[in-house]
Formats: C-alpha cells, sequence, structure tokens
C-alpha cells in the first residue's frame, strides 16, 4: 500500500479585501483563473485586469447607451500551479466540472431567481437590498469553503504526524516479529518435547532418542553436577522472577544444593550482548568493552543464580525422565502408576521451561537495561569530564586575563603619573604665560604712554616751530627796515650801523644753531618713537627735553624783549632824528652798553647746547642699547611663544592619548565586565552540573528502583502486548485501508471546491458588473428625472406670471373687486395644485 499524499490548498482572504475595495469606490485587479463551461464559444475573449483610473465628471444624455460587459474568460487547457515554502498545488486542466451540492443548490437557485427577472427598465431599492443579500450569501459560501480547506490543511498536518507514528509502529513491528520469532523457537521446542511424550506409550527403542539429545544438548555445561538438585527458593532472591504455582513437594527438587556461589560463578557462562539483535539494533548507545555495573551487580547475581537453579532443575527433570524412560524400555510389561508418573513429570518439565524462558527474558531485558543505563552514565561521564577540563581552561584564561589586567592597569598608573606630571608642567608653563602676558601687557601700556608723551612734544616742538618762523619772519622784516634807515643814515650812523649788523649776525647765527638743535631734537624724538620703549631713559629724555624747552623759552622771551626794545628805539630814534640830532650818538652808545651787556648774558648759551648735544649723544647711545635689548627680549618672547605652542601641541597630543587611554580603559573595563559575568556564569553553569549531576544521580537510584518495582509488571505486560499486536495490526490494516477512501475522497473534494470557487468568483464578478450597470442607469435615469423637474418648474413659474399678468390685467380693467374674487380664487386653486406629467 502506497501512502497517498494529501493535497495542500492555500487560499488568499482576497474577496475580503474586494468588498472593502467596492465600499471604497476602489476597484481591483482580478484573479487570473482557469474555467471550462459545458456550452462550446465559437471564440475566447482574453480580458486584462482593469487598472485604477480617475472618475470623470460625465453629462448624463439620454441618446447614451448603457454600458455592457464583456463576455467571462474562457480559456481552455491552461495548468494553474500554485508554490509556498512547505508544498506544492497543481491543478491540471479540466474538460467538464459537475458539482453534485444539494445544499447549496438552493440557494444558487434562489439568488438567480431575482437575476433572471431583473430588467434594464425597472429600478428600485427593493432590487438593490436583494443584490447586497445575494453577495452577502455568496461571501459566506466563500467563508465557508475557505474554513473547509482550512479543516484540509489540519488534516494533512495530522497525516505528516501520522507519517512519524507509522515509522515508530515499524519500528515497534520489527521488534515484535523478532520477539515472534524467538517464541515460535520456543514453542517449537515445546511442541516437539509434547510429541516425543506422546510417543511414550509405544515403548519402541526410538522414543528415548530425543530425550537423550535433549539431556546431552543441556548437561554438556553441567556434567560434573550430581543428578538431583533441590529447588527451594523465595520471591525475594529473585527479584525478576514472577511467582509461579509449582509442586515442591517432589521429592527431585527436595534435595539441597551441593556447591557453593563461587563454584557457580566459575561454571556459569559470562553473558554478553554483542551477538543479540537488539544490540545491533540500538546504534545510539557507545560500546565500550566490559560492564562496569552500579551496586545492581547484586540482585544481577541473585537472578543468575535463580536462572541457574532453573536450568539445573530441568537437567534433573530430563535425568528422572530419562531413568523413566530407561526403566519402561527394559521392563516389558509397564505399570499404570510409572506412565502417570511419566506424565507428571512431563508436566512439571514443560512448567519449568515456561519459568526458564520468563527468568531469561526478563534477566535479558534487565541487563540491557542495565547496560544502556551504564552507557548513559559513561556519557554523562565524559561529559562531566570535558566541562571539567573546559572548567580548567576558562580558569586558564581567567588567570592569563587577570594578569593583562594587572599590566594594564599597572601601565595606567603609569599613564596617570605621566599625566600628573605633565598637568604640573602645564600648570607652571600657564603661570609662565600668565607671567609673561602681564608683563606684555604692563610694557604696552607703558609704550601707549610714552607715544603719548612723544605726541605731545611733538606738537609743542611745532608750535615752537611756528613761532620761531614768526620770530624769524619779524626779525627779516626788522632787519629790512633797519638796512633801509641805515642806508638812510650810512653818513650819519656809519659806526653804530656796523655794530648793529655785527650784533643782528651774531643773533642769526644763534637762531641757526638753535634750529639746528630742535631739527636734532626732533630726529631723536622720531628715534625714540620707532625705538625707544625703555621707561627710565624716556624720562630722563624727557626731563632734559623740557630743561632744553625752558631755555628755549627764555630765550625767545630775551628775543621778544630785544625785538621790543628795538622797535621803541627804532621808533624813539626816528621821532628825535630830527629835533635830537645831537643827542643820537649818546642814546646809541647807551643803547650799544645795553646790548653788549645783553649779548655776554647770552655767550653762556653755546656752551649750554654743547652740553645738551652732547647729553643727546649719549641718550641717542643708549637709546640704541635699549632697543638691542628690547629686540633682544621680543626675539625671547618669541622662542618662548614658539616653545609655549610647542608644548600646548604636546599637552593635547597628550590629552589625545589619555583620551585614547581612557576610551581602552573602558573598552578593557567592559571586557574585563563581560569576562567577569561569562565567569560568573561559568561557575553557575558548573554549579548547575553538578546540580544536574546529582539529581541525575538521584534519578538512576529513582529508576533502579523502579526498575526493580517495574520487572514485575513486564511479564503481565508481554502478554498483554502479544494480544494487542494482533490487533493493532488489523486495525493498521482497516485504518490504512479507510485512510486511503477518506484520502481521495478528499482529494476529490478539493478539487470540486476548487471548482466551486472559480464559479463562484465568475458568479461575483457578473454580480458586481450588474451592480455597476444598475448604479449606472440609476444615475442617468435620476438625471433625466432632475430635467424633467426642472422643466415642469420653468413651465410653474411661467404659469404663475401669466396668472399674474391675467390679475393685473383684470384689475386694471375691470375695477369690480365682487366680480372678480371668485375668479381669482379660482385661478389660485388651480395654481396651488400640483402638476403631473406623464
Amino acid at each position: 500500500m502506497q501512502a497517498v499524499l494529501p493535497v495542500h490548498v492555500h487560499v488568499e482572504n482576497e474577496w475580503q479585501d474586494e468588498g472593502k475595495s467596492d465600499r471604497r469606490h476602489t476597484p481591483r485587479t482580478r484573479m487570473r483563473t482557469c474555467v471550462t463551461n459545458k456550452t462550446k464559444t465559437k471564440s475566447s475573449v482574453t480580458i486584462v485586469p482593469k487598472q485604477t483610473q480617475k472618475t470623470r465628471s460625465r453629462s448624463p444624455s439620454p441618446s447614451r447607451e448603457p454600458w455592457i460587459p464583456p463576455p467571462g474568460r474562457t480559456t481552455k487547457g491552461q495548468r494553474f500551479a500554485w508554490q509556498s515554502p512547505k508544498s506544492r498545488l497543481e491543478i491540471n486542466p479540466v474538460t467538464e466540472i459537475t458539482i453534485n451540492d444539494d445544499t447549496d443548490n438552493e440557494d444558487y437557485q434562489e439568488s438567480e431567481r431575482p437575476q433572471r427577472t431583473t430588467s434594464a427598465s425597472r429600478v428600485s431599492a427593493e432590487q438593490q437590498e436583494q443584490l447586497a443579500t445575494e453577495i452577502k450569501t455568496y461571501e459566506k459560501r466563500i467563508q465557508t469553503l475557505i474554513e473547509n480547506i482550512g479543516m484540509l490543511k489540519e488534516k494533512a498536518q495530522l497525516k505528516g504526524n501520522q507519517s512519524q507514528a507509522d515509522n515508530l509502529r515499524s519500528e515497534i513491528g520489527s521488534s515484535l516479529v523478532e520477539l515472534e520469532q524467538l517464541q515460535k523457537q520456543y514453542a517449537q521446542r515445546v511442541a516437539s518435547m509434547q510429541s516425543q511424550t506422546t510417543t511414550v506409550p509405544s515403548y519402541s527403542s526410538n522414543s528415548v532418542a530425543p530425550f537423550d539429545n535433549v539431556n546431552q544438548e543441556t548437561t554438556e555445561p553441567f556434567s560434573n553436577r550430581t543428578n538431583r538438585v533441590t529447588r527451594s527458593r523465595s520471591s525475594s532472591q529473585s527479584p525478576i522472577r514472577t511467582k509461579s504455582p509449582l509442586n515442591t513437594n517432589n521429592n527431585n527438587t527436595q534435595q539441597s544444593r551441593s556447591w557453593s556461589a563461587d563454584q557457580k560463578r566459575r561454571l556459569t557462562p559470562k553473558v554478553s550482548f554483542e551477538d543479540t539483535e537488539n544490540f545491533s539494533r540500538k546504534s545510539t548507545t557507545p560500546t565500550r568493552g566490559p560492564l562496569r555495573l552500579n551496586p545492581e551487580r547484586e540482585r544481577l547475581l541473585v537472578a543468575l543464580s535463580a536462572s541457574e537453579t532453573d536450568i539445573a532443575a530441568i537437567i534433573a527433570q530430563l535425568s528422572s525422565l530419562k531413568d523413566i524412560l530407561t526403566k519402561l524400555k527394559v521392563d516389558d510389561q509397564p505399570v499404570s502408576y510409572e506412565i502417570d508418573q511419566l506424565y507428571k513429570q512431563r508436566n512439571q518439565l514443560l512448567n519449568f521451561i515456561e519459568q526458564f524462558e520468563k527468568s531469561n527474558s526478563s534477566l535479558k531485558d534487565f541487563l540491557q537495561h542495565q547496560y544502556h543505563l551504564e552507557a548513559e552514565h559513561g556519557h554523562l561521564h565524559e561529559e562531566k569530564e570535558s566541562l571539567l577540563t573546559r572548567l580548567h581552561y576558562v580558569e586558564n584564561e581567567n588567570r592569563q586575563i587577570r594578569r593583562l589586567l594587572l599590566d594594564r592597569e599597572n601601565d595606567n598608573i603609569s599613564l596617570n603619573q605621566d599625566l600628573d606630571k605633565l598637568h604640573s608642567h602645564t600648570i607652571g608653563f600657564d603661570t609662565i604665560k600668565t607671567s609673561l602676558e602681564t608683563n606684555r601687557a604692563h610694557l604696552q601700556r607703558e609704550l601707549h604712554a610714552k607715544e603719548g608723551d612723544i605726541n605731545r612734544l611733538q606738537c609743542q616742538l611745532r608750535m615752537l616751530e611756528r613761532d620761531l618762523h614768526k620770530n624769524r619772519s619779524q626779525c627779516e622784516n626788522l632787519q629790512r627796515s633797519i638796512e633801509k634807515k641805515n642806508d638812510l643814515r650810512k653818513p650819519m650812523f656809519s659806526g653804530v650801523n656796523r655794530r648793529r649788523v655785527i650784533n643782528t649776525e651774531k643773533l642769526q647765527t644763534q637762531l641757526n644753531e638753535k634750529d639746528e638743535y630742535i631739527e636734532k631734537l626732533e630726529k631723536q624724538l622720531i628715534d625714540l618713537k620707532s625705538g625707544g620703549k625703555v621707561h627710565e631713559k624716556l624720562i630722563n629724555a624727557e626731563t632734559e627735553i623740557t630743561r632744553l624747552q625752558t631755555k628755549l623759552e627764555h630765550s625767545e622771551r630775551l628775543m621778544k624783549d630785544y625785538k621790543e626794545q628795538l622797535n621803541t628805539s627804532t621808533s624813539k630814534i626816528e621821532r628825535n632824528n630830527l629835533t635830537k640830532n645831537h643827542l643820537s650818538e649818546m642814546e646809541l652808545e647807551k643803547r650799544r652798553v645795553i646790548l653788549q651787556k645783553r649779548i655776554e648774558e647770552l655767550e653762556p648759551l653755546p656752551e649750554l647746547l654743547r652740553q645738551a648735544e652732547f647729553k643727546n649723544q649719549e641718550l641717542q647711545t643708549k637709546l640704541i642699547e635699549c632697543e638691542k635689548r628690547i629686540n633682544e627680549q621680543t626675539s625671547y618672547i618669541n622662542e618662548l611663544t614658539s616653545k609655549h605652542s610647542v608644548q600646548y601641541r604636546l599637552l593635547d597630543r597628550m590629552k589625545e592619548k589619555t583620551y585614547s587611554s581612557d576610551d581602552d580603559n573602558r573598552t578593557l573595563q567592559q571586557k574585563i565586565d563581560l569576562l567577569e559575568r561569562q565567569l560568573c556564569a561559568s561557575e553557575e553553569e558548573n554549579t548547575n552540573i553538578h546540580r544536574n549531576l546529582n539529581i541525575k544521580d538521584e534519578t538512576v537510584r529513582d529508576l533502579q528502583a523502579r526498575l526493580n518495582s517495574k520487572t514485575f509488571e513486564l511479564s503481565s505486560i508481554t502478554k498483554q502486548f502479544d494480544n494487542t499486536q494482533n490487533d493493532i495490526k488489523a486495525k493498521e490494516v482497516e485504518i490504512r485501508d479507510t485512510f486511503g477512501s477518506k484520502e481521495r475522497m478528499l482529494q476529490q473534494r478539493v478539487h470540486d471546491l476548487d471548482n466551486q470557487l472559480s464559479k463562484l468568483r465568475l458568479e461575483f464578478g457578473q454580480l458586481k458588473r450588474e451592480k455597476e450597470e444598475l448604479e449606472r442607469r440609476n444615475t442617468l435615469q435620476l438625471s433625466d428625472l432632475r430635467d424633467k423637474l426642472e422643466q415642469s418648474h420653468n413651465t410653474n413659474r411661467s404659469m404663475q406670471n401669466y396668472v399674474n399678468f391675467l390679475k393685473t390685467t383684470y384689475s386694471s380693467v375691470f375695477n369690480d373687486s365682487l366680480n372678480t374674487f371668485p375668479s381669482t380664487v379660482r385661478l389660485n386653486t388651480i395654481l396651488d395644485t400640483p402638476i403631473t406629467f406623464p
């Protein structure tokens, strides 16, 4: 039987989205499906899915024809495939589709009746409601189909789980087959024994042969033993075996055991499961050589001794049977009690064989289980050793990391010390910088002050120069006037004029010397402006300049006095020239005496000027030295600034290094934290592993205790398992048949549901088109009705205007209100009644 795999169907919830899109008035693309109709079409028209377009404002026109939708898609022979990451669905083309759904036909016929009766001329609200109800029914049907497909998916998943169950069942079946083979072998042996016992009353020589063979087979490893062995054991000594009702009153089983447990261990063969079938099948457990049993070894030895006693009892029983048969062979006339005794011995032997088979099977299961437990214990021991090695490796890594951390900490300490030194150096450089800046500021202030003083002196010198120019101009004018007068008075005052000329020449020379001296001072002041920036020397120069200025002012005052005196004297001379010619010589002499005295007073002035020149030269030399010193200081300041900038750069680099070292320290601290966390985690893991190992040891002990309790139940479970195995096989055959038929039915159902989905989608599309047509026609009719209503309102207004005109004409022509009243009432009633148009 080949398992038929289910079809995995996946249907997206597209119809709900289309319903939402209809409510929002945004059309969607249709799903391309492949459907073949029963009726043959002459031509197939492919439909391109509509795209979303903007709605245009269309003016209603009565001549416009209604929109007719294109026919449905009728493509034949197209194959539809859908694939997901877990499964694949393929739908091959079908010639005809027939759907026999009795439950859905009634709803479908009820939904199709209003479609046949609807016409384009009669549209009402009831038909729209019917369309809405039909759409809801279709949506419900689609939801039911989707739910059915979901159930099919779940069944397919259950099929996957069933495949796993089938694998397990196959493994269980193989193990059961092996057990059945063993049981058949034992049954064949028992049947051969029964057939041999049934041939005993014939008293033939051939009847003893099989028993002899059995005795030869069983007594080969136990040739040194006695023929009779006592069979007395308690249930506490054999925890694996179950209690069996045996007749312990036999003479063969009441004898004592003649060998000790050591002799039994020497004589009994060692058990090994390398040749068994179960051992070769279970490849998951590793083979490790000799068994390393736990404290359960004593129980195992007890079970082995019990099996040995069973074997000894069987051998004794066989030997007794052999003796009876030999007696029967020797005696020609057998006795009836001997025959009964033979039958009893045969039955006892069969019981002993059954007990031995049970004990042997339970012992095999116990030994296999113990072997697997030992293998698991060895695996756990290996895991523990690997974990211990891993712990040792982790501890070594932690030690290395701690050493690295200590080295890094030492590096950090050295870096911090270097940083402290650099901070101290930077503080010293900052103090030097601040002191230099303060000195520089102080010198700049002094320079600004000296420049202000020099500017003031320059202004004063300019004022003095102006005064000198004025005095010179005045002196020149006076000289000219004097020369003119001297020319007139040459004959009279020739000697006096010569003296005056000499005096004037001397005064001019002195004035020229003063001008030169003033120019030198100006040059010195300019030189001082450019280079003189020392406080003490400038003060000395200023004091000397002020002293010279006072002397110049004193000389200027004397010059002014001389000029005034000259002016007064000339005026007096001019006045008295005419009247006092005879007294002119006396006055001139007096004036000469006065002028000579004044000249004598002015004679020390050139010496003072020379002294001032020497002092100016000394000051110039001092200024040059000061300039040199200032240049040296400026060069030293520049060197200090360059050194300061270099130190700043070094500080910036050191700061960057400190920042990088801080970042490294942070990263190292983070790594240290991670390593500490890993250490904590590893320690926790180690503690958990120790706990788990302790728990596993406890569980192993509990399992061993449970094994002792469950071994008693194994015999009864094996019988139930044999009975249930046949039932399970029969049920499996039935289930496979039913499951295969169900799968076929489900596949047919899925195929039918797919066809129904395609039909329903087509019907849904047709209904949507008809709904759009009806809405369009409704809009057209509403526009026509609005036009007609507007026309009727216009006619009513025209009639009202005409009636009003008639009223005015009648009121103007006929002034009789009594005659006109009923006519107006009639007209008003006519106008108030609504006009109905066909």
